[in-house]
């Protein structure tokens, strides 16, 4: 990447054996890996060569979406000093090569340098420019006149090398998805000409074996958990149950995570892995049911969970291959005694060995794992033996591995070389920082907690502060900490743990030093659920944040990639990113809604913004249809995405703030839609019920918005099997839409209420009500002008 015309750069700071495989093992020992293996595949190195003068803002959009896709961008600002060597090996050892042409492409020596290495070393090199700005027709091209102009630093040979192949338009406001997508499409046609290894995620036009369900995403800094990554693989191999089990901020999920990773890329279970969610019975609930409905199991309501666990195990019984299911912060007693009927239920399926099962959790209670069958004699001498890894913090030396693969972005496939490299050549000062950082001989010290030390690791690279220095500001903020919580009237006195009070004060030292809209959205986007966070959903409270408009699309791309990307993602360790999810740890979400508690303007904002972004999202799932419509989404999984995030920021909410309130009612009415596709009677009944209070006290109980609220009622009471109420509230919904100016969507409403009756009607067997009805709908949708194949049409020609 070329940042500049001339060579002037920004001036930075520097700064136990493990257990043998069962030789019996029916699993394959590369499921265990080893100390450096990948997880997954390598991620492809690319080089974007740009002169800043011209084509800065390109340049960060280029980057933000290759990285969002998994590229291994590469990334100068970290360098100290780059000159044009440096610059020039980089753009060598690349997979691709971006060209970012402009007017003075050519005229910076950084960038045909950079070229010319790329030529040299037969890197395949892809030219894009900024459609907006330059013209590239078949008749008159600005862009491909820069390659016919001689310049001092350039030949003609070079020239044409960088022109190789079709140049891509990688900035279009009138279709920037398109454009974005053509980059890509480059990139898939000429992988056979490049170093690209086309089974890598961001290449593979087959997605790779997956984990089933909503989960975490990866952090690339994993590593010091191999003997209990060795464990956990035994144990699910000899007894084919386990679980792990620490405190808050020890890593639990990301070791489960990684444990479900190495077993994918081993082929250990063919018949899948599945990730569900346990912090409450209706998450549990929920992602079991998603578990049953990947086989072909449809239409499970989740309001009674045991009925979901009979579902899962009806599911589990077709699989014939090994299989593991991953139970993620299962802490309190009712789950587990819930995760024990599931697995007795499993244990009675014909094919019960081919199941695998494995949990975290905050709860050691021995006596309820092993009412799941689990070892659970976790004394010294046993340890080897029990089922239940009681995981502890990092030892020193794997804490200080963390922390400088944090600080020098060494990812968990890099070579281990390059950390011993960095400890040798380190000063006695620093050496003796950072291992007081890490160590746990003063109160202070980060005690070896994979998330404190994530924390301390950003906050030193992108501060590009000296350990040393951040020893001193992490020791004095620690201590003022310390002494407000102490004080009596303090808002969040009395933290005891001397373990949190450390993961507060690394994520306070980040926190206090992001941009006002950075933490804006980290306030926003702790109301939502803390995993699986559509990237969308993120974009799109940026934009909200912002107060920018959605069609500036180039702007809100650099937005996102320097405000969630950089600021909370790379720079602070805040969000975990993954391929298009986004996860936020539950101990730092604590933090940041605990911080907000007091703060009641605060909260109002972030619940607004988060509202927002919702609203927006529901608006696009929906194609902008305000009413029926809705159900569209249904078709899609949007619904299931947005779902869990609606619900936690409605739990947020309280009335008083009519901007707020209406957004909130958009929000329940969503919801009701959605619960009633998944069969969910309760949930959507409460959630529509909710919609009509709401809104009849925003807009009085005439308004067209409550009518249909009412008709959702009628839809959900005709499921019930509650016929008469369903005719009662469609017949409600019916004459308040007669009290209003008759509009086309008053008349389709009209039309949907008829159909609503008719299903009521059928489900009495009175069908000559029933085709009264829906004859009634037909000629109101004949009113308006809309396409045969429009909904209510459908569905009054199939009740006929």
């Amino acid at each position: 990447m070329s940042g500049s015309n001339d060579p002037k750069r920004v001036d930075v700071g520097t700064g136990a054996d493990a257990p043998s495989v069962n030789p019996h093992s029916r699993l394959p020992k590369c499921a265990v890996g080893s100390v450096g293996q990948p997880l997954v595949d390598p991620r492809q190195k690319v080089f974007i060569s740009y002169a800043n003068g011209d084509s800065a803002d390109v340049f960060k959009l280029v980057f933000s979406m290759l990285r969002a896709r998994n590229f291994d961008v590469f990334d100068p600002i970290h360098l100290v000093n780059p000159g044009i060597p440096e610059m020039e090996s980089r753009a060598a050892a690349a997979d691709l090569f971006i060209a970012v042409l402009s007017p003075l492409y050519f005229e910076s020596p950084y960038c045909c340098a950079e070229a010319a290495a790329a030529v040299n070393a037969k890197v395949t090199i892809i030219p894009v420019y900024d459609g907006d700005a330059w013209h590239h027709r078949p008749h008159g091209s600005e862009v491909l006149g820069w390659r016919d102009v001689d310049t001092a630093l350039s030949s003609d040979a070079l020239r044409r090398s960088v022109y190789s192949g079709n140049v891509v338009r990688v900035i279009d406001t009138a279709n920037q998805a398109g454009a974005i997508s053509a980059l890509f499409d480059a990139i898939a046609a000429r992988c056979d000409k490049a170093k690209v290894d086309t089974s890598s995620p961001a290449m593979n036009k087959e997605p790779p074996p997956r984990i089933h369900g909503h989960h975490p995403a990866p952090t690339p800094y994993f590593c010091g958990r191999e003997p209990e990554l060795i464990r956990i693989q035994q144990r699910l191999d000899e007894r084919r149950a386990a679980a792990i089990v620490a405190l808050g901020g020890c890593g639990k999920s990301q070791l489960m995570l990684h444990t479900a990773l190495r077993s994918i890329e081993a082929g250990c279970y063919p018949g899948g892995v599945f990730w569900v969610t346990a912090d409450t019975t209706a998450l549990l609930a929920g992602g079991l049911v998603g578990l049953s409905e990947v086989f072909g199991q449809s239409g499970i309501g989740i309001d009674n969970v045991k009925d979901c666990i009979q579902a899962a195990i009806r599911a589990l019984a077709k699989i014939h291959g090994h299989w593991l299911l991953c139970v993620d912060n299962a802490d309190d007693k009712e789950v587990v005694e819930l995760l024990q009927v599931l697995w007795d239920g499993v244990q009675q399926n014909p094919n019960s060995e081919l199941g695998h099962f494995l949990a975290t959790s905050r709860c050691r209670d021995p006596l309820l794992w092993e009412n799941l069958g689990l070892r659970t004699d976790i004394s010294d001498e046993a340890r080897g033996d029990s089922d239940l890894i009681e995981l502890h913090p990092l030892s020193q030396g794997d804490a200080e591995v963390l922390l400088l693969r944090r600080r020098y972005d060494i990812r968990a496939d890099d070579p281990i070389k390059k950390i011993h490299d960095i400890q040798t050549s380190m000063c006695p000062e620093e050496a003796a920082a950072l291992t007081e950082i890490v160590g746990n001989e003063h109160e202070y010290g980060l005690s070896g907690l994979p998330l404190a030390l994530q924390q301390a690791g950003a906050y030193i690279r992108s501060k590009r502060t000296t350990f040393a220095q951040y020893l001193e500001r992490y020791k004095q903020l620690f201590r003022e900490q310390n002494r407000t919580a102490m004080m009596p009237n303090a808002p969040h006195s009395g933290i005891a743990s001397p373990r949190r009070r450390a993961v507060q004060t690394t994520w306070t030292l980040n926190t206090d030093h992001l941009s006002p809209d950075a933490k804006r959205i980290l306030e926003a986007a702790a109301l939502f659920a803390p995993d699986a966070i559509p990237q969308d959903l993120l974009m799109t409270l940026t934009m909200v944040i912002r107060s920018k408009s959605e069609d500036d699309r180039v702007s809100n791309a650099i937005a996102y990639d320097g405000l969630v990307v950089d600021e909370l993602g790379h720079a602070t360790s805040l969000l975990i990113l993954g391929d298009d999810t986004a996860s936020l740890h539950r101990v730092l979400r604590g933090f940041v809604l605990e911080h907000m508690s007091d703060k009641h303007e605060r909260t109002q904002s972030a619940t607004r913004s988060a509202l927002r972004a919702i609203a927006l999202m529901i608006s696009k799932a929906c194609g902008g249809n305000k009413a029926a419509a809705l159900r569209s989404t249904n078709e899609s999984n949007k619904g299931d995405q947005l779902a869990p995030h609606i619900s936690s920021v409605l739990q947020h909410h309280t009335k008083g703030d009519r901007d707020i309130d209406v957004l909130a009612s958009r929000g329940w009415f969503f919801l009701g839609e959605v619960w009633l596709h998944r069969s969910v009677h309760n949930r959507a009944l409460a959630c529509a019920t909710a919609a009509v209070e709401l809104r009849s006290e925003l807009f009085g109980s005439t308004d067209e918005s409550v009518a249909h609220a009412w008709l959702l009622l009628g839809r959900i009471y005709v499921q019930l099997g509650k016929y008469e109420d369903a005719r009662t509230h469609s017949q409600r919904s019916i004459d308040i839409v007669h009290q209003s100016v008759e509009t086309s969507s008053g008349t389709v409403h009209v039309a949907s209420a008829h159909n609503c009756m008719a299903w009521a009607s059928l489900g009495e067997s009175k069908f000559s009500e029933a085709t009264r009805h829906s004859y009634h709908a037909l000629e109101m949708m004949k009113q308006v002008r809309v396409e045969a194949n429009h909904i209510e049409i459908a569905t009054s020609l199939n009740n006929i």
